[in-house]
């Protein structure tokens, strides 16, 4: 899929020149520091008991788990990349159960798994002292789509991250900057709220195959 190529084309080209620090208590402080608050549908959260009894838990796609691990690009031993990869326990097409069903079937054989992992960056600019932080998606930013889009484009984007997270499509598509859905419900998922890991979008993925 265009998502999963963009991320390893992105993944290749980041992680040639960064350096995956540990999971210390002071990395790990950092990481929490900047950690999202995700605003994610009601929609989204809730089983859908309006669709045919033979469709396994449509909807019930709350998160999960959130990956992070700390990065340091310009070698002077500090972190100043953090990545964080999101797990929904599944990702549901709202338009059409016959679909939904086709596209489970194909991301079970595409993925080895349900679960769905959507991963961002965050970058700290050490010019503003820490101050100002930056989200860059590669293949999981949702630009101006909303959660019924009936085609998502896996877009790539960066904006500036205000410890905020909206996941704006049913696919869970994301911006830092966007609530494409401002007038729906929403669940807030705050640190205190979601299993906070050590590991990359490699280590989320091995975790949840099979699930």
């Amino acid at each position: 899929m265009k998502k999963e190529k963009a991320r390893v084309l992105f993944e290749r080209e980041f992680k040639a020149k960064a350096v995956p620090l540990t999971s210390s208590p002071e990395n790990e402080e950092i990481a929490r520091r900047l950690a999202p608050n995700i605003y994610q549908l009601q929609y989204d959260i809730i089983p859908w008991t309006w669709w045919p009894p033979n469709y396994p838990e449509p909807g019930n796609n709350p998160l999960i788990e959130v990956f992070w691990i700390t990065y340091d690009t310009d070698m002077d031993g500090e972190v100043d990349t953090i990545e964080y990869t999101l797990a929904f326990k599944d990702e549901d097409y709202p338009l059409s159960p016959d679909i939904d069903h086709i596209y489970d079937l194909y991301r079970y054989s595409e993925y080895g798994r349900f679960v769905d992992l959507e991963t961002f960056y965050v970058y700290i600019d050490k010019t503003t002292y820490g101050e100002i932080y930056h989200a860059w998606f590669s293949g999981s930013y949702s630009g101006n789509q909303s959660y019924l889009v009936i085609k998502p484009d896996h877009l790539d984007g960066c904006e500036t991250y205000f410890k905020i997270i909206y996941v704006n499509t049913w696919n869970h598509l994301m911006s830092s900057e966007k609530d494409n859905n401002p007038n729906q419900p929403k669940k807030i998922w705050t640190l205190s709220e979601y299993l906070f890991t050590y590991g990359d979008h490699n280590a989320a993925n091995s975790k949840y195959q099979g699930q």
